[in-house]
């Protein structure tokens, strides 16, 4: 249901065209950075309360074949600087929004000839917000012991994405019935959610 506030609000974002006026954030947003307009967009829509429930944003690069050394700092920075500007911009917002960070392959142990490694099994998935249990990591180590990697070669999946993801659907967004999400799987609890 529309509400008086919301029509004033978003009348307050238009110019006397109906154009969405340029977007002033509370933060400065670092500028020399691939993911800021994405995240600012995101924050923008936030913060008019368009309505918007699940945004994803990409941020490609990450395929480091070649010279992972001289790129993987980089990508990280830009990441880590990324998203710390859009957090702080949500300010009193940050209550009703989690951020999950996940990439669809990881990558192998070992280098390649050319610096850089090759698509591997095994990742990582960064979660945080209000409802987020932050500071720990969930899930099971295996650790990197030959006999421990997948294939002898990669980092072993212990959680699949799935049980994440269902996990914050069920627990932050209200879903009731995840199966409409991921059928045919019966998630697991990871209890990375406050209560």
């Amino acid at each position: 249901m529309l509400k008086l506030s919301d029509v004033i609000e978003t009348r307050v974002a238009l110019d006397a065209d109906g154009n969405l006026k340029p977007y002033v954030a509370a933060v400065d947003y670092p500028e020399d950075n691939s993911l800021t307009p994405s995240l600012r967009t995101v924050a923008q829509s936030i913060k008019l309360d368009l309505g918007l429930r699940v945004a994803t944003v990409d941020y490609g690069g990450w395929d480091t074949h070649v010279d992972q050394q001289g790129q993987f700092g980089h990508l990280v920075n830009e990441l880590s600087t990324a998203l710390m500007a859009f957090w702080r911009d949500l300010g009193a917002h940050q209550e009703r929004v989690s951020v999950v960070v996940m990439s669809e392959f990881g990558r192998r142990l070992k280098a390649n000839e050319s610096g850089g490694t090759d698509h591997g099994h095994g990742n990582v998935m960064m979660t945080f917000g209000a409802a987020v249990r932050g500071g720990s990591m969930y899930g099971k180590w295996p650790g990197l012991h030959n006999d421990a990697l997948d294939a002898g070669a990669d980092l072993a999946i212990t959680t699949d994405y799935r049980n994440v993801l269902a996990e914050l659907m069920a627990g932050h967004m209200g879903v009731a019935d995840t199966g409409t999400l991921f059928p045919e799987f019966a998630p697991e609890r990871v209890g990375f959610l406050r209560a």
